[in-house]
């Protein structure tokens, strides 16, 4: 009975907790400012909400200026409004919302061969293959093929 009990308020409270992330999403803000930082409007919206902002400067560039005009929409759509055009996305944690760079999906390149002796032509087997900047590695089969992916960009084989 007790393991029961247990489950179905962690099933409730992990409903709450989703309801809550809509919610703060749904909020409706009215805002109409014109060429500001956007760290500075999110300044005026937390004052507004009670709603907390957070991201490192480091990562997250939010001084450029822009303009927004919002009437009675949700959080969620003022706030793609803000981050239109940057590398940039956000979660919902607790009452509060953080920003963070947005991963770019890097292309990946095969690279695949045969290794084999200068002199004999022989195949090789158990070759160990490194990317040392990508950290990925392969191994030669019994044939002495190998395949590696590697990422756009730089690598050292």
């Amino acid at each position: 009975m007790f393991p029961i009990l247990l489950l179905i308020i962690t099933a409730f409270s992990k409903q709450i907790e989703g309801q809550e992330k809509n919610n703060l999403l749904e909020y409706r803000i009215t805002i109409n400012v014109n060429n500001c930082e956007i760290n500075e409007i999110l300044k005026i919206i937390s004052e507004k909400t009670g709603i907390g902002f957070s991201y490192s400067n480091n990562f997250v560039q939010f001084s450029q200026r822009v303009s927004i005009k919002s009437d009675n929409l949700p959080l969620k759509e003022v706030l793609e409004q803000l981050i239109y055009n940057n590398e940039i996305t956000y979660i919902v944690v607790g009452n509060q919302i953080v920003f963070q760079t947005q991963k770019k999906q890097q292309k990946k390149y095969n690279l695949s061969g045969y290794v084999q002796d200068k002199e004999s032509g022989e195949k090789l087997i158990g070759c160990y293959i490194l990317d040392s900047l990508g950290k990925v590695s392969t191994i030669t089969n019994t044939f002495g093929y190998y395949n590696i992916i590697l990422n756009e960009g730089t690598s050292k084989v």
